[in-house]
């Protein structure tokens, strides 16, 4: 047991300097720090260590514990963004709202794509929720999806959109079931195919409320960079390069983020009305990107969710990067992300309360 302690205690060391290290994750922009991000996205392997570590040496009754106990307490905070305990449940009221937030990512393959497009539908006319905000939704093209203005009758549309070589329209709409009186784009870069739309709503006849619906640049893995990060190894120059490319990507991504976050966030500075921000970020919870967005808003899932959330149900990295954000002077319940067959994304949805205002 000595011997094995002595190597213990330094990879304990070590993984403690690094947790410590994704907590500057949120505050510190990857343009400037971008190793920060890396240690931020890798929080919760970081937070398994290291209760690993608590537990090892505290089997042990040795003072050592205490080290890995008061880092993961110091970030006690970032992990709400991963695990809640107490969920908060309500009944819908005269000013409560259903909000689904959802990334199709097309409704999958092309084969079934229909039926896809079709059991999609169905649900929403079930469900009938008041806000719906899509991501990677195309209007029309060879992609187009399922005629959902024909199909969700009695709501209105903001289908804000780019147009792909006018041949295909693809973009982040919002569907309300309240009137829209504006709506609009917010244009991260004209080479990107990544922006955010609003749409003023106006609930009751009362209140209105600009509601954001966002798709934040990905890591843009192919499938082999999948395969690569599922399974890593290291026998040859091939998997140097795979693993090259793959940390190259993650540091594009996080620095594109950073941009587009910042955009986004001064928008949000100059809008009059309360807000409620959707979307997919393609950041995690202990991120940059996260931090700024969420800065004076709630989050559902801290509001209501239960247990530990992850939205991304795909390969690697399998953690909560689709988000509702509101008002803070809202209040949230009945949080959920419900997996679908037809998406690598779930579904979030929400109730707010709009009384507390």
């Amino acid at each position: 047991m000595y011997i094995l302690n002595k190597i213990m205690f330094p990879i304990n060391i070590l993984a403690i300097l690094v947790l410590l290290c994704s907590y500057f994750a949120p505050h510190v922009s990857p343009v400037d720090q971008w190793y920060f991000a890396f240690a931020g996205m890798a929080y919760p392997v970081l937070l398994v260590a290291n209760i690993f570590f608590f537990l090892y040496w505290g089997f042990q009754i040795r003072m050592s514990a205490l080290y890995s106990f008061v880092a993961i307490l110091i970030g006690y905070n970032h992990l709400l963004g991963y695990f809640q305990t107490d969920p908060k449940k309500a009944k819908v009221k005269s000013r409560t709202i259903s909000i689904y937030s959802f990334n199709t990512h097309n409704f999958g393959s092309p084969e079934k794509k229909n039926s896809a497009s079709v059991s999609f539908t169905e649900m929403f006319k079930t469900d009938k929720p008041d806000i719906i905000c899509l991501q990677e939704s195309y209007e029309s093209g060879e992609f187009k999806d399922y005629d959902l203005k024909k199909e969700l009758k009695g709501y209105h549309f903001a289908y804000a959109k780019i147009v792909d070589n006018r041949i295909q329209s693809y973009g982040v709409p919002i569907i309300s079931r309240f009137p829209i009186v504006d709506k609009g784009l917010i244009i991260f870069d004209s080479n990107s195919t990544n922006f955010s739309s609003y749409a003023d709503v106006v609930i009751n006849n009362h209140d209105t409320v600009r509601i954001i619906n966002t798709h934040l640049v990905s890591i843009r893995f192919e499938k082999y960079d999948y395969a690569f990060a599922n399974q890593p190894k290291m026998e040859d120059d091939t998997d140097v390069v795979s693993t090259k490319t793959i940390l190259r990507k993650l540091k594009t991504g996080f620095i594109k983020r950073a941009g587009q976050v910042e955009q986004l966030v001064e928008f949000m500075d100059q809008t009059p009305y309360p807000m409620v921000l959707c979307g997919d970020f393609n950041d995690t919870p202990v991120s940059y990107a996260y931090d700024k967005l969420s800065l004076g808003m709630k989050d559902a899932f801290r509001e209501s969710g239960s247990g530990i959330s992850t939205t991304y149900t795909g390969p690697f990295p399998s953690y909560r990067i689709d988000y509702i954000l509101f008002n803070e002077n809202f209040d949230g319940y009945n949080y959920k992300a419900v997996e679908t067959s037809y998406s690598d994304h779930k579904l979030v949805k929400t109730l707010i309360d709009l009384n507390s205002r």
